[in-house]
C-alpha cells in the first residue's frame, strides 16, 4: 500500500511541475528613469530587447561580454528588490562585416521582444516616476527566464538653449541578470530603470552613455491594458508603482 501511495504522490508532483511550464504567455518591456538636471531632453534610441530562456542547456556566461572600452564586463550592484545585476557588452548582432558573433541568437536561448521594427526614439525625461516608455512585447513559452538585454543604438540631448548635443554610445548593450516567470495566458510586464546619472559621463564637454540599469520590476498585468494591445512602441504610459 505504501508503494502505491508513494507512486501516486510522485505522479501528482510530476503533473504539477508540467503544468507550471505548459502553454504560452507573453512578456512586455518598458523603460523608465529618474529626473536629471543635465538636459532639457535626453533621447535614447533603442533597437531591440531580449529575454533569455532558463535551463542549463541555454545558460550563458554573464561575464562573456566586453566592457564599454573593450575590457572586462562591468557588473552593477545587486538591487535590494531582486538581485538585479547590470552588465554591458558589444552588440554582436550589428556590424557590416558579417563576422561578429551573434550573442542574441535563438540558438543561444535569446528571444526578441521588439522584433525588426524601426529603432525607438524615447525622451527618457518624459518617462519618470510611474511613467515608462513601451518598447515591445512577444509571446513566450510559459516558464522561467533568467536575463534581459536592452540594445541602445544612439543617444542625444537637448540643452537649455534648444541645441542638440551628441551623446556617444561606446557600448550599446545593457544586460540585467534577473529571473522571472511567464505564466500561461498571462502577460508579464518588465519595467527597467535606466539610471542616467550613472549611465552618462562627460569629459572635456563630450558626453557618453553606457546602458546602466538599476531597479527592475516584473509583474503580471492585464494584457488588454498593457503591452502592444494598449501602446505603440515608444509611447510613454502609466505603469504600476
Amino acid at each position: 500500500m505504501r508503494v502505491h501511495v508513494l507512486f501516486a504522490v510522485v505522479l501528482l508532483t510530476a503533473g504539477l511541475a508540467g503544468c507550471a511550464t505548459d502553454g504560452e504567455g507573453s512578456a512586455s518591456v518598458y523603460v523608465t528613469d529618474a529626473p536629471t538636471d543635465e538636459f532639457e531632453e535626453i533621447h535614447v534610441v533603442f533597437s531591440d530587447a531580449y529575454v533569455h530562456e532558463g535551463g542549463d542547456e541555454n545558460e550563458t556566461d554573464t561575464n562573456d561580454s566586453e566592457g564599454p572600452e573593450g575590457g572586462p564586463s562591468t557588473q552593477g550592484d545587486p538591487s535590494e528588490e531582486g538581485g538585479t545585476e547590470a552588465s554591458f557588452g558589444q552588440h554582436g548582432d550589428r556590424g557590416g562585416d558579417g563576422g561578429s558573433e551573434n550573442r542574441f541568437s535563438q540558438e543561444a536561448g535569446w528571444i526578441s521582444l521588439v522584433g525588426t521594427q524601426e529603432p525607438i526614439d524615447v525622451n527618457l525625461l518624459n518617462a519618470t516616476g510611474t511613467q515608462a516608455a513601451f518598447l515591445g512585447e512577444a509571446n513566450l513559452s510559459a516558464g522561467t527566464y533568467t536575463q534581459i538585454a536592452i540594445v541602445v543604438e544612439d543617444a542625444y540631448g537637448i540643452d537649455d538653449n534648444g541645441t542638440e548635443v551628441d551623446i556617444t554610445v561606446p557600448s550599446g548593450v545593457g544586460r540585467v541578470v534577473r529571473s522571472f516567470q511567464v505564466e500561461s495566458g498571462q502577460e508579464t510586464q518588465i519595467v527597467l530603470d535606466l539610471d542616467l546619472d550613472r549611465a552618462m559621463t562627460a569629459s572635456n564637454g563630450d558626453w557618453k552613455l553606457t546602458p546602466v540599469f538599476g531597479q527592475t520590476e516584473t509583474r503580471v498585468v492585464d494584457d488588454a491594458e498593457s503591452g502592444e494591445q494598449a501602446h505603440e512602441p515608444g509611447e510613454v504610459a502609466e505603469v504600476e508603482a
